[in-house]
């Protein structure tokens, strides 16, 4: 295969690319090969200056983002693996699944896998308003802003998913 091997960072949904720098220092420290590596910024996130378009779904524009990078920022590499936690997890597998072939691997962390989002409403009695503007208002408590490293793992600590 030419090239070296590409490694695809995507973030959760109210991250930003930056979040996997320490995971791809460590990567760096043990890989047994030399590899590329892209941290990208879904829309609507981060440096990103494309924002989302009211109603938008996320299945849609996550995939479009991804594809976009991969297609500019591929080049020669022909082994594509897919990293992703959450949101990006899920969307890397919507891109595998619509883009068959494109990763060569997928390594996900809590993707968010659910039943096809119009039965998910229909069996949560919700309308799409009600969920999105949920879920955009539990993204806006997130702290983002941390005195010392201390207190960020005070924080983290405190979360369900880190017990």
């Amino acid at each position: 295969k030419e090239g070296l091997p590409l490694f695809l960072f995507c973030h959760a949904n109210g991250f930003c690319k930056e979040v996997w720098k320490p995971v791809v220092e460590e990567l760096s420290k043990v890989a047994r090969a030399p590899f590329r590596w892209i941290a990208m910024d879904f829309s609507g996130h981060g440096d990103t200056t494309k924002g989302v378009a009211h109603g938008e779904k996320w299945e849609k524009f996550a995939v479009n983002d991804i594809v976009s990078v991969l297609k500019e920022l591929q080049g020669d590499s022909s082994y594509v693996v897919g990293v992703g936690h959450s949101l990006g997890g899920a969307s890397l597998l919507l891109t595998e699944l619509q883009y068959a072939g494109a990763f060569d691997r997928l390594a996900l962390f809590e993707p968010v896998v659910l039943p096809h989002p119009d039965q998910l409403l229909q069996q949560m009695g919700l309308a799409e308003e009600q969920w999105v503007g949920s879920m955009q208002k539990q993204a806006r408590k997130r702290r983002n802003l941390f005195d010392t490293k201390r207190d960020v793992a005070e924080y983290m600590r405190s979360r369900a998913a880190f017990k």
